[in-house]
């Protein structure tokens, strides 16, 4: 039974996930901790390591991120993109809605550039990737 409850208790406690710094994307530590985030920063953390991974890179969970597999080497519709990398964004956790949305391709540079802002559980979060 006390293994029961020690399991329940330690399930229920989520720490901070960890903070990226925002040059290199590696983990915080710029005052000599590791650094965590929570709220808004949390989400919008979240938000853009999910639209970094391709679907099925995590090995500990294949279905986080994006599914930019079947968008590469193809033409494809503005809206088709669109409809993926909003899936994305409404699959993340904390997520209520998306308030505006914007891309922008770079045919030359082969680029996407992606700005939205969405209503969170903690407010508004504003991402640009």
């Amino acid at each position: 039974m006390a293994t029961n409850t020690i399991d329940l208790l330690l399930t229920d406690y989520t720490p901070a996930p960890p903070a990226l710094d925002n040059d290199g994307h590696d983990l915080d530590i710029s005052t000599g901790d590791l650094q965590t985030v929570s709220g808004v920063d949390m989400v919008r953390q979240a938000l853009v390591i999910a639209l970094w991974w391709f679907s099925g890179e995590w090995k500990f969970d294949t279905s986080q991120g994006t599914d930019w597999y079947s968008i590469l080497g193809e033409k494809h519709r503005a809206s088709e993109v669109e409809a993926k990398v909003k899936n994305t964004i409404m699959s993340t956790v904390d997520v209520n809605k998306i308030l505006s949305y914007s891309q922008i391709f770079d045919n030359s540079n082969r680029k996407l550039a992606i700005t939205f802002t969405v209503d969170t559980a903690y407010g508004i979060a504003e991402v640009s990737i």
